[in-house]
Formats: C-alpha cells, sequence, structure tokens
C-alpha cells in the first residue's frame, strides 16, 4: 500500500526540501521504494538540490498539462530514491491534477513525498488534499511557529492530520524555543530536533543528501531514526555505541547572542 506524506513549512527558508531529500534516502536505505515529487511550482529547487538539470526533461509541469504519463516525468537518482522534478522556467502551471496524477503512483512506490509551497496558497492545498498525512517542518523561533500553526489549522480545515513536526537548523541558542513550548502550542508531537551543520550546504552544492555526504554525523543519525515514523514504526533505542559515536561526530556550534 502506498503512503502519500505532504511536507510542509508555514514560511520559506526552515530546510523542507533538504529534509524531504534526506528522509527519501534514509528511507531508500532502508529498502523502501520512494518518489518525492515537487510540487512547488512557483519556486522549484528539488532538482537544484540533487543536482538534477530539468532543461531537457519532462518534468511534472508536462504532466499536469497532460503531455506525458507521470512515471515518464520519474528519475532514479543516486541515492537510490525516484524524483518528478518541476521546471524552473514554467510558473502558470495549474495543480488541479495532483491528485489524479498522484494517484497513478499507487501500488508502485512504498512512499510518496509531496515537496509543498511554504505558507498558505493554492499549490499547499493541492498538496494537502491529495496526501494521507501531513509532515510540518519549522525552525525553533516564534516567526516559524505561528505560521506552522496557521498551516496546521489550513491542513485540519481540509480534514487531513498532522503525523509529526520536525525542528531543523537548531543551534543552542538560548533564544530558541524549546521542544515544550512547541510541543503545547502546536499539539502535535515533535519527531526529532536537528542541528545545524556545515555539511548541509556542502551536500546541497554536491548534489548528495547530507546523510550520505555525512553519514557518522549527529543530524544524519537523528534524520534516521525520523524516518521510521513515516514507516509507521517507532525508531530503535540508541544503544551504548550510538551513543558513543554521536559524541565523537557531534558537530560543536558556538552561537553568540
Amino acid at each position: 500500500m502506498t503512503k502519500i506524506i505532504s511536507v510542509l513549512s508555514g514560511k520559506g527558508g526552515v530546510g523542507k526540501t533538504t529534509m524531504i531529500t534526506n528522509l527519501a534516502t534514509a528511507l531508500a536505505n532502508k529498502g523502501k521504494k520512494v518518489v518525492v515529487v515537487d510540487a512547488n511550482l512557483s519556486a522549484p529547487n528539488l532538482a537544484i538540490h540533487l543536482g538534477i538539470p530539468t532543461a531537457s526533461l519532462i518534468t511534472l509541469n508536462d504532466v499536469l498539462r497532460n503531455d506525458a504519463y507521470i512515471t515518464h516525468a520519474m528519475y532514479l537518482h543516486k541515492a537510490g530514491f525516484y524524483v518528478v522534478p518541476a521546471s524552473i522556467d514554467e510558473i502558470e502551471t495549474e495543480l488541479g491534477g495532483l491528485k489524479n496524477n498522484i494517484g497513478k503512483l499507487l501500488g508502485n512506490a512504498d512512499i510518496v513525498l509531496i515537496d509543498s509551497a511554504p505558507g498558505i496558497n493554492k499549490e499547499v492545498d493541492a498538496s494537502i488534499d491529495v496526501s494521507d498525512e501531513v509532515l510540518l517542518v519549522m525552525t525553533p523561533d516564534e516567526p516559524a511557529l505561528r505560521n506552522a500553526m496557521i498551516t496546521k489549522r489550513r491542513v485540519e480545515e481540509r480534514g487531513k492530520e498532522v503525523m509529526g513536526v520536525i525542528i531543523n537548523q537548531t543551534k543552542g541558542s538560548k533564544y530558541e524555543l524549546s521542544n515544550e513550548y512547541i510541543e503545547d502550542m502546536l499539539d502535535e508531537k515533535i519527531l526529532g530536533r536537528i542541528g545545524y551543520h556545515r555539511k548541509f550546504k556542502e551536500s546541497v552544492a554536491h548534489g548528495t543528501p547530507f546523510i550520505n555526504y555525512a553519514p557518522d554525523s549527529v543530524p544524519a543519525d537523528t534524520i534516521n531514526r525520523i524516518s521510521y515514523y513515516l514507516m509507521d514504526e517507532e525508531p530503535p533505542k540508541p544503544g551504548f555505541m550510538d551513543h558513543i559515536k554521536n559524541f565523537i561526530n557531534r558537530d560543536v556550534v558556538i552561537w553568540f547572542e
């Protein structure tokens, strides 16, 4: 049975696309057939994150115009998952046919991840409508939290549920919102808290998902654990050697206020 998860953020710049590519990699590493769809037609960047040139490719835009079948726009990335990119040259395509076309993947993939536009708009509504569940990504600050609350309300208005929240780009600042505060305000479970790591930007420049680029890092370990929730499983409890590895490979951030 295929599970469709839309990954949303209330605002841009929180690392949503980065989380999607890395979760897809973690799931593919576990033997799952994963398809990632760039449904952010107004500002697509999934292909850029993965080093995929789209100039001569069939894209989601072609699929939505009924010029191609969705499997014709699927490309196997070296990280082991399939990508349906959007064109960076077109921004006028409507998403009205998204649900019907994603439906054609049912039974042909274990998990479909939808990379939607940030904020609240027609693109986001289309992504919500096609999904079984929604995953929220945010940074640990008040603007991101308030926007996440708005996004959650929109998800519920359209009859869907939030499966959990990922807190991204944490730096250990005393002004960052705590997990307890965020959970209390959102009334949603935090699946993981991803610390800042200098190699995230490096990995994008190389077109390689971070968990393959820096596999022994603490953020990579956290992302791997979060991926179990997408399979409806509880992540394994870390053992003694996991704690040792994370201590050795921690990325120390010195943050001045």
